[in-house]
């Protein structure tokens, strides 16, 4: 099994059989319970091609770090980089001017602080009936309404034609 690639294989109740190359990747096969295993390693074999193509695709996507929230990280606003300068004597817990300006005993909370900004930002960038549209659009072409709108403080009501 090694020598063709398979990490993984999960068999299920399914008819079909679904390759997938991870995150990390890996190739998981996931195959209906009654697959043999000879059929799914002659499977990858016969696409092993595209396999390779997929596995190449996913190592070559950057690595994204996670935040540290420290002097000198940059983080993006309306497509522009601006550094965050941490300061011991900040008026306010987090300020914007050409930079981000973050109260030295507020951050721990530095990413709760920045994502209320960005939230703020957007409402003030966005008109309201804009974001209830995008939303409810949304919600309506993935059949469901609760998460994003939620997520997005808004109330979609419909009425009566």
């Amino acid at each position: 099994m090694d020598s063709v690639g398979i990490h993984k294989v999960v068999r299920s109740k399914r008819r079909t059989i679904a390759l997938v190359v991870g995150a990390d990747a890996t190739l998981t096969v996931r195959a209906p319970i009654s697959t043999s295993l000879d059929y799914i390693e002659d499977l990858v074999r016969r696409k092993l091609r595209w396999i390779n193509k997929k596995i190449r695709e996913v190592q070559s996507r950057p690595i994204v770090r996670s935040k540290k929230f420290v002097s000198g990280e940059s983080f993006f606003y309306l497509g522009d980089p601006y550094r965050l300068r941490i300061v011991s004597n900040a008026k306010a817990p987090l300020v914007f001017h050409k930079e981000f300006v973050l109260a030295r005993d507020r951050q721990k909370e530095a990413r709760k602080l920045l994502i209320d900004w960005y939230k703020h930002e957007a409402g003030q960038k966005i008109p309201a009936e804009w974001i209830g549209m995008l939303a409810s659009a949304a919600c309506e072409s993935i059949g469901s309404k609760s998460r994003m709108q939620k997520n997005a403080g808004v109330r979609v009501e419909r009425t009566a034609a």
